[in-house]
């Protein structure tokens, strides 16, 4: 894969990146994308994105992907959205996709979470929707963090999951 990264020029930065063909998820095709993140300086905490996308990974089968988001930061308060699409030449190739999440820090050592998503795959009845809730503790070199996640119509299917975990760190 190549990437370039550019400098930041007034708070916005170029990403490109290409995967030629033959590579590992591209055997037949090829991948290039371009992304534009900007964090004004006339609105601290501030950031927008967008980012878009061309994959073949069938030769013949051209996938266009585009998503933007934005994320704002004021204080303990984290909140972020995201909207993108798929386009191919069929309607299996077609997903609409949104997401919202926010996040608080209650104090500065317990920060807690919450997201939602939604996955609208064209020409299929049911949407996948997803869930979730987190926290962390972080005490000196130790940090406790946990989640618990809902998806229902799994790959939109008919299949509900929960997901759930706990993790211990330690910094030494």
């Amino acid at each position: 894969m190549f990437t370039y990264v550019s400098e930041d020029f007034g708070g916005a930065t170029v990403t490109i990146g290409y995967v030629p063909q033959g590579a590992t998820g591209t055997p037949n095709g090829h991948y290039m994308d371009m992304a534009v993140k900007i964090t004004p300086e006339a609105v601290e905490g501030l950031t927008i994105g967008f980012g878009m996308g061309e994959t073949e990974e069938t030769a013949g089968t051209t996938i266009d992907e585009q998503t933007m988001y934005a994320k704002y930061s004021y204080g303990s308060l984290t909140v972020g959205a995201q909207v993108g699409e798929t386009d191919g030449p069929n309607a299996s190739n077609d997903v609409d996709f949104d997401a919202i999440g926010v996040t608080y820090a209650v104090t500065d050592d317990f920060t807690i979470g919450y997201n939602q998503s939604t996955s609208d795959l064209a020409g299929n009845a049911n949407d996948q929707e997803a869930e979730g809730m987190s926290a962390s503790f972080t005490s000196g070199g130790i940090t406790v963090g946990g989640m618990i996640n809902d998806v229902d119509n799994v790959s939109n299917g008919t299949e509900d999951t929960e997901g759930y975990e706990l993790n211990i760190s330690f910094a030494f």
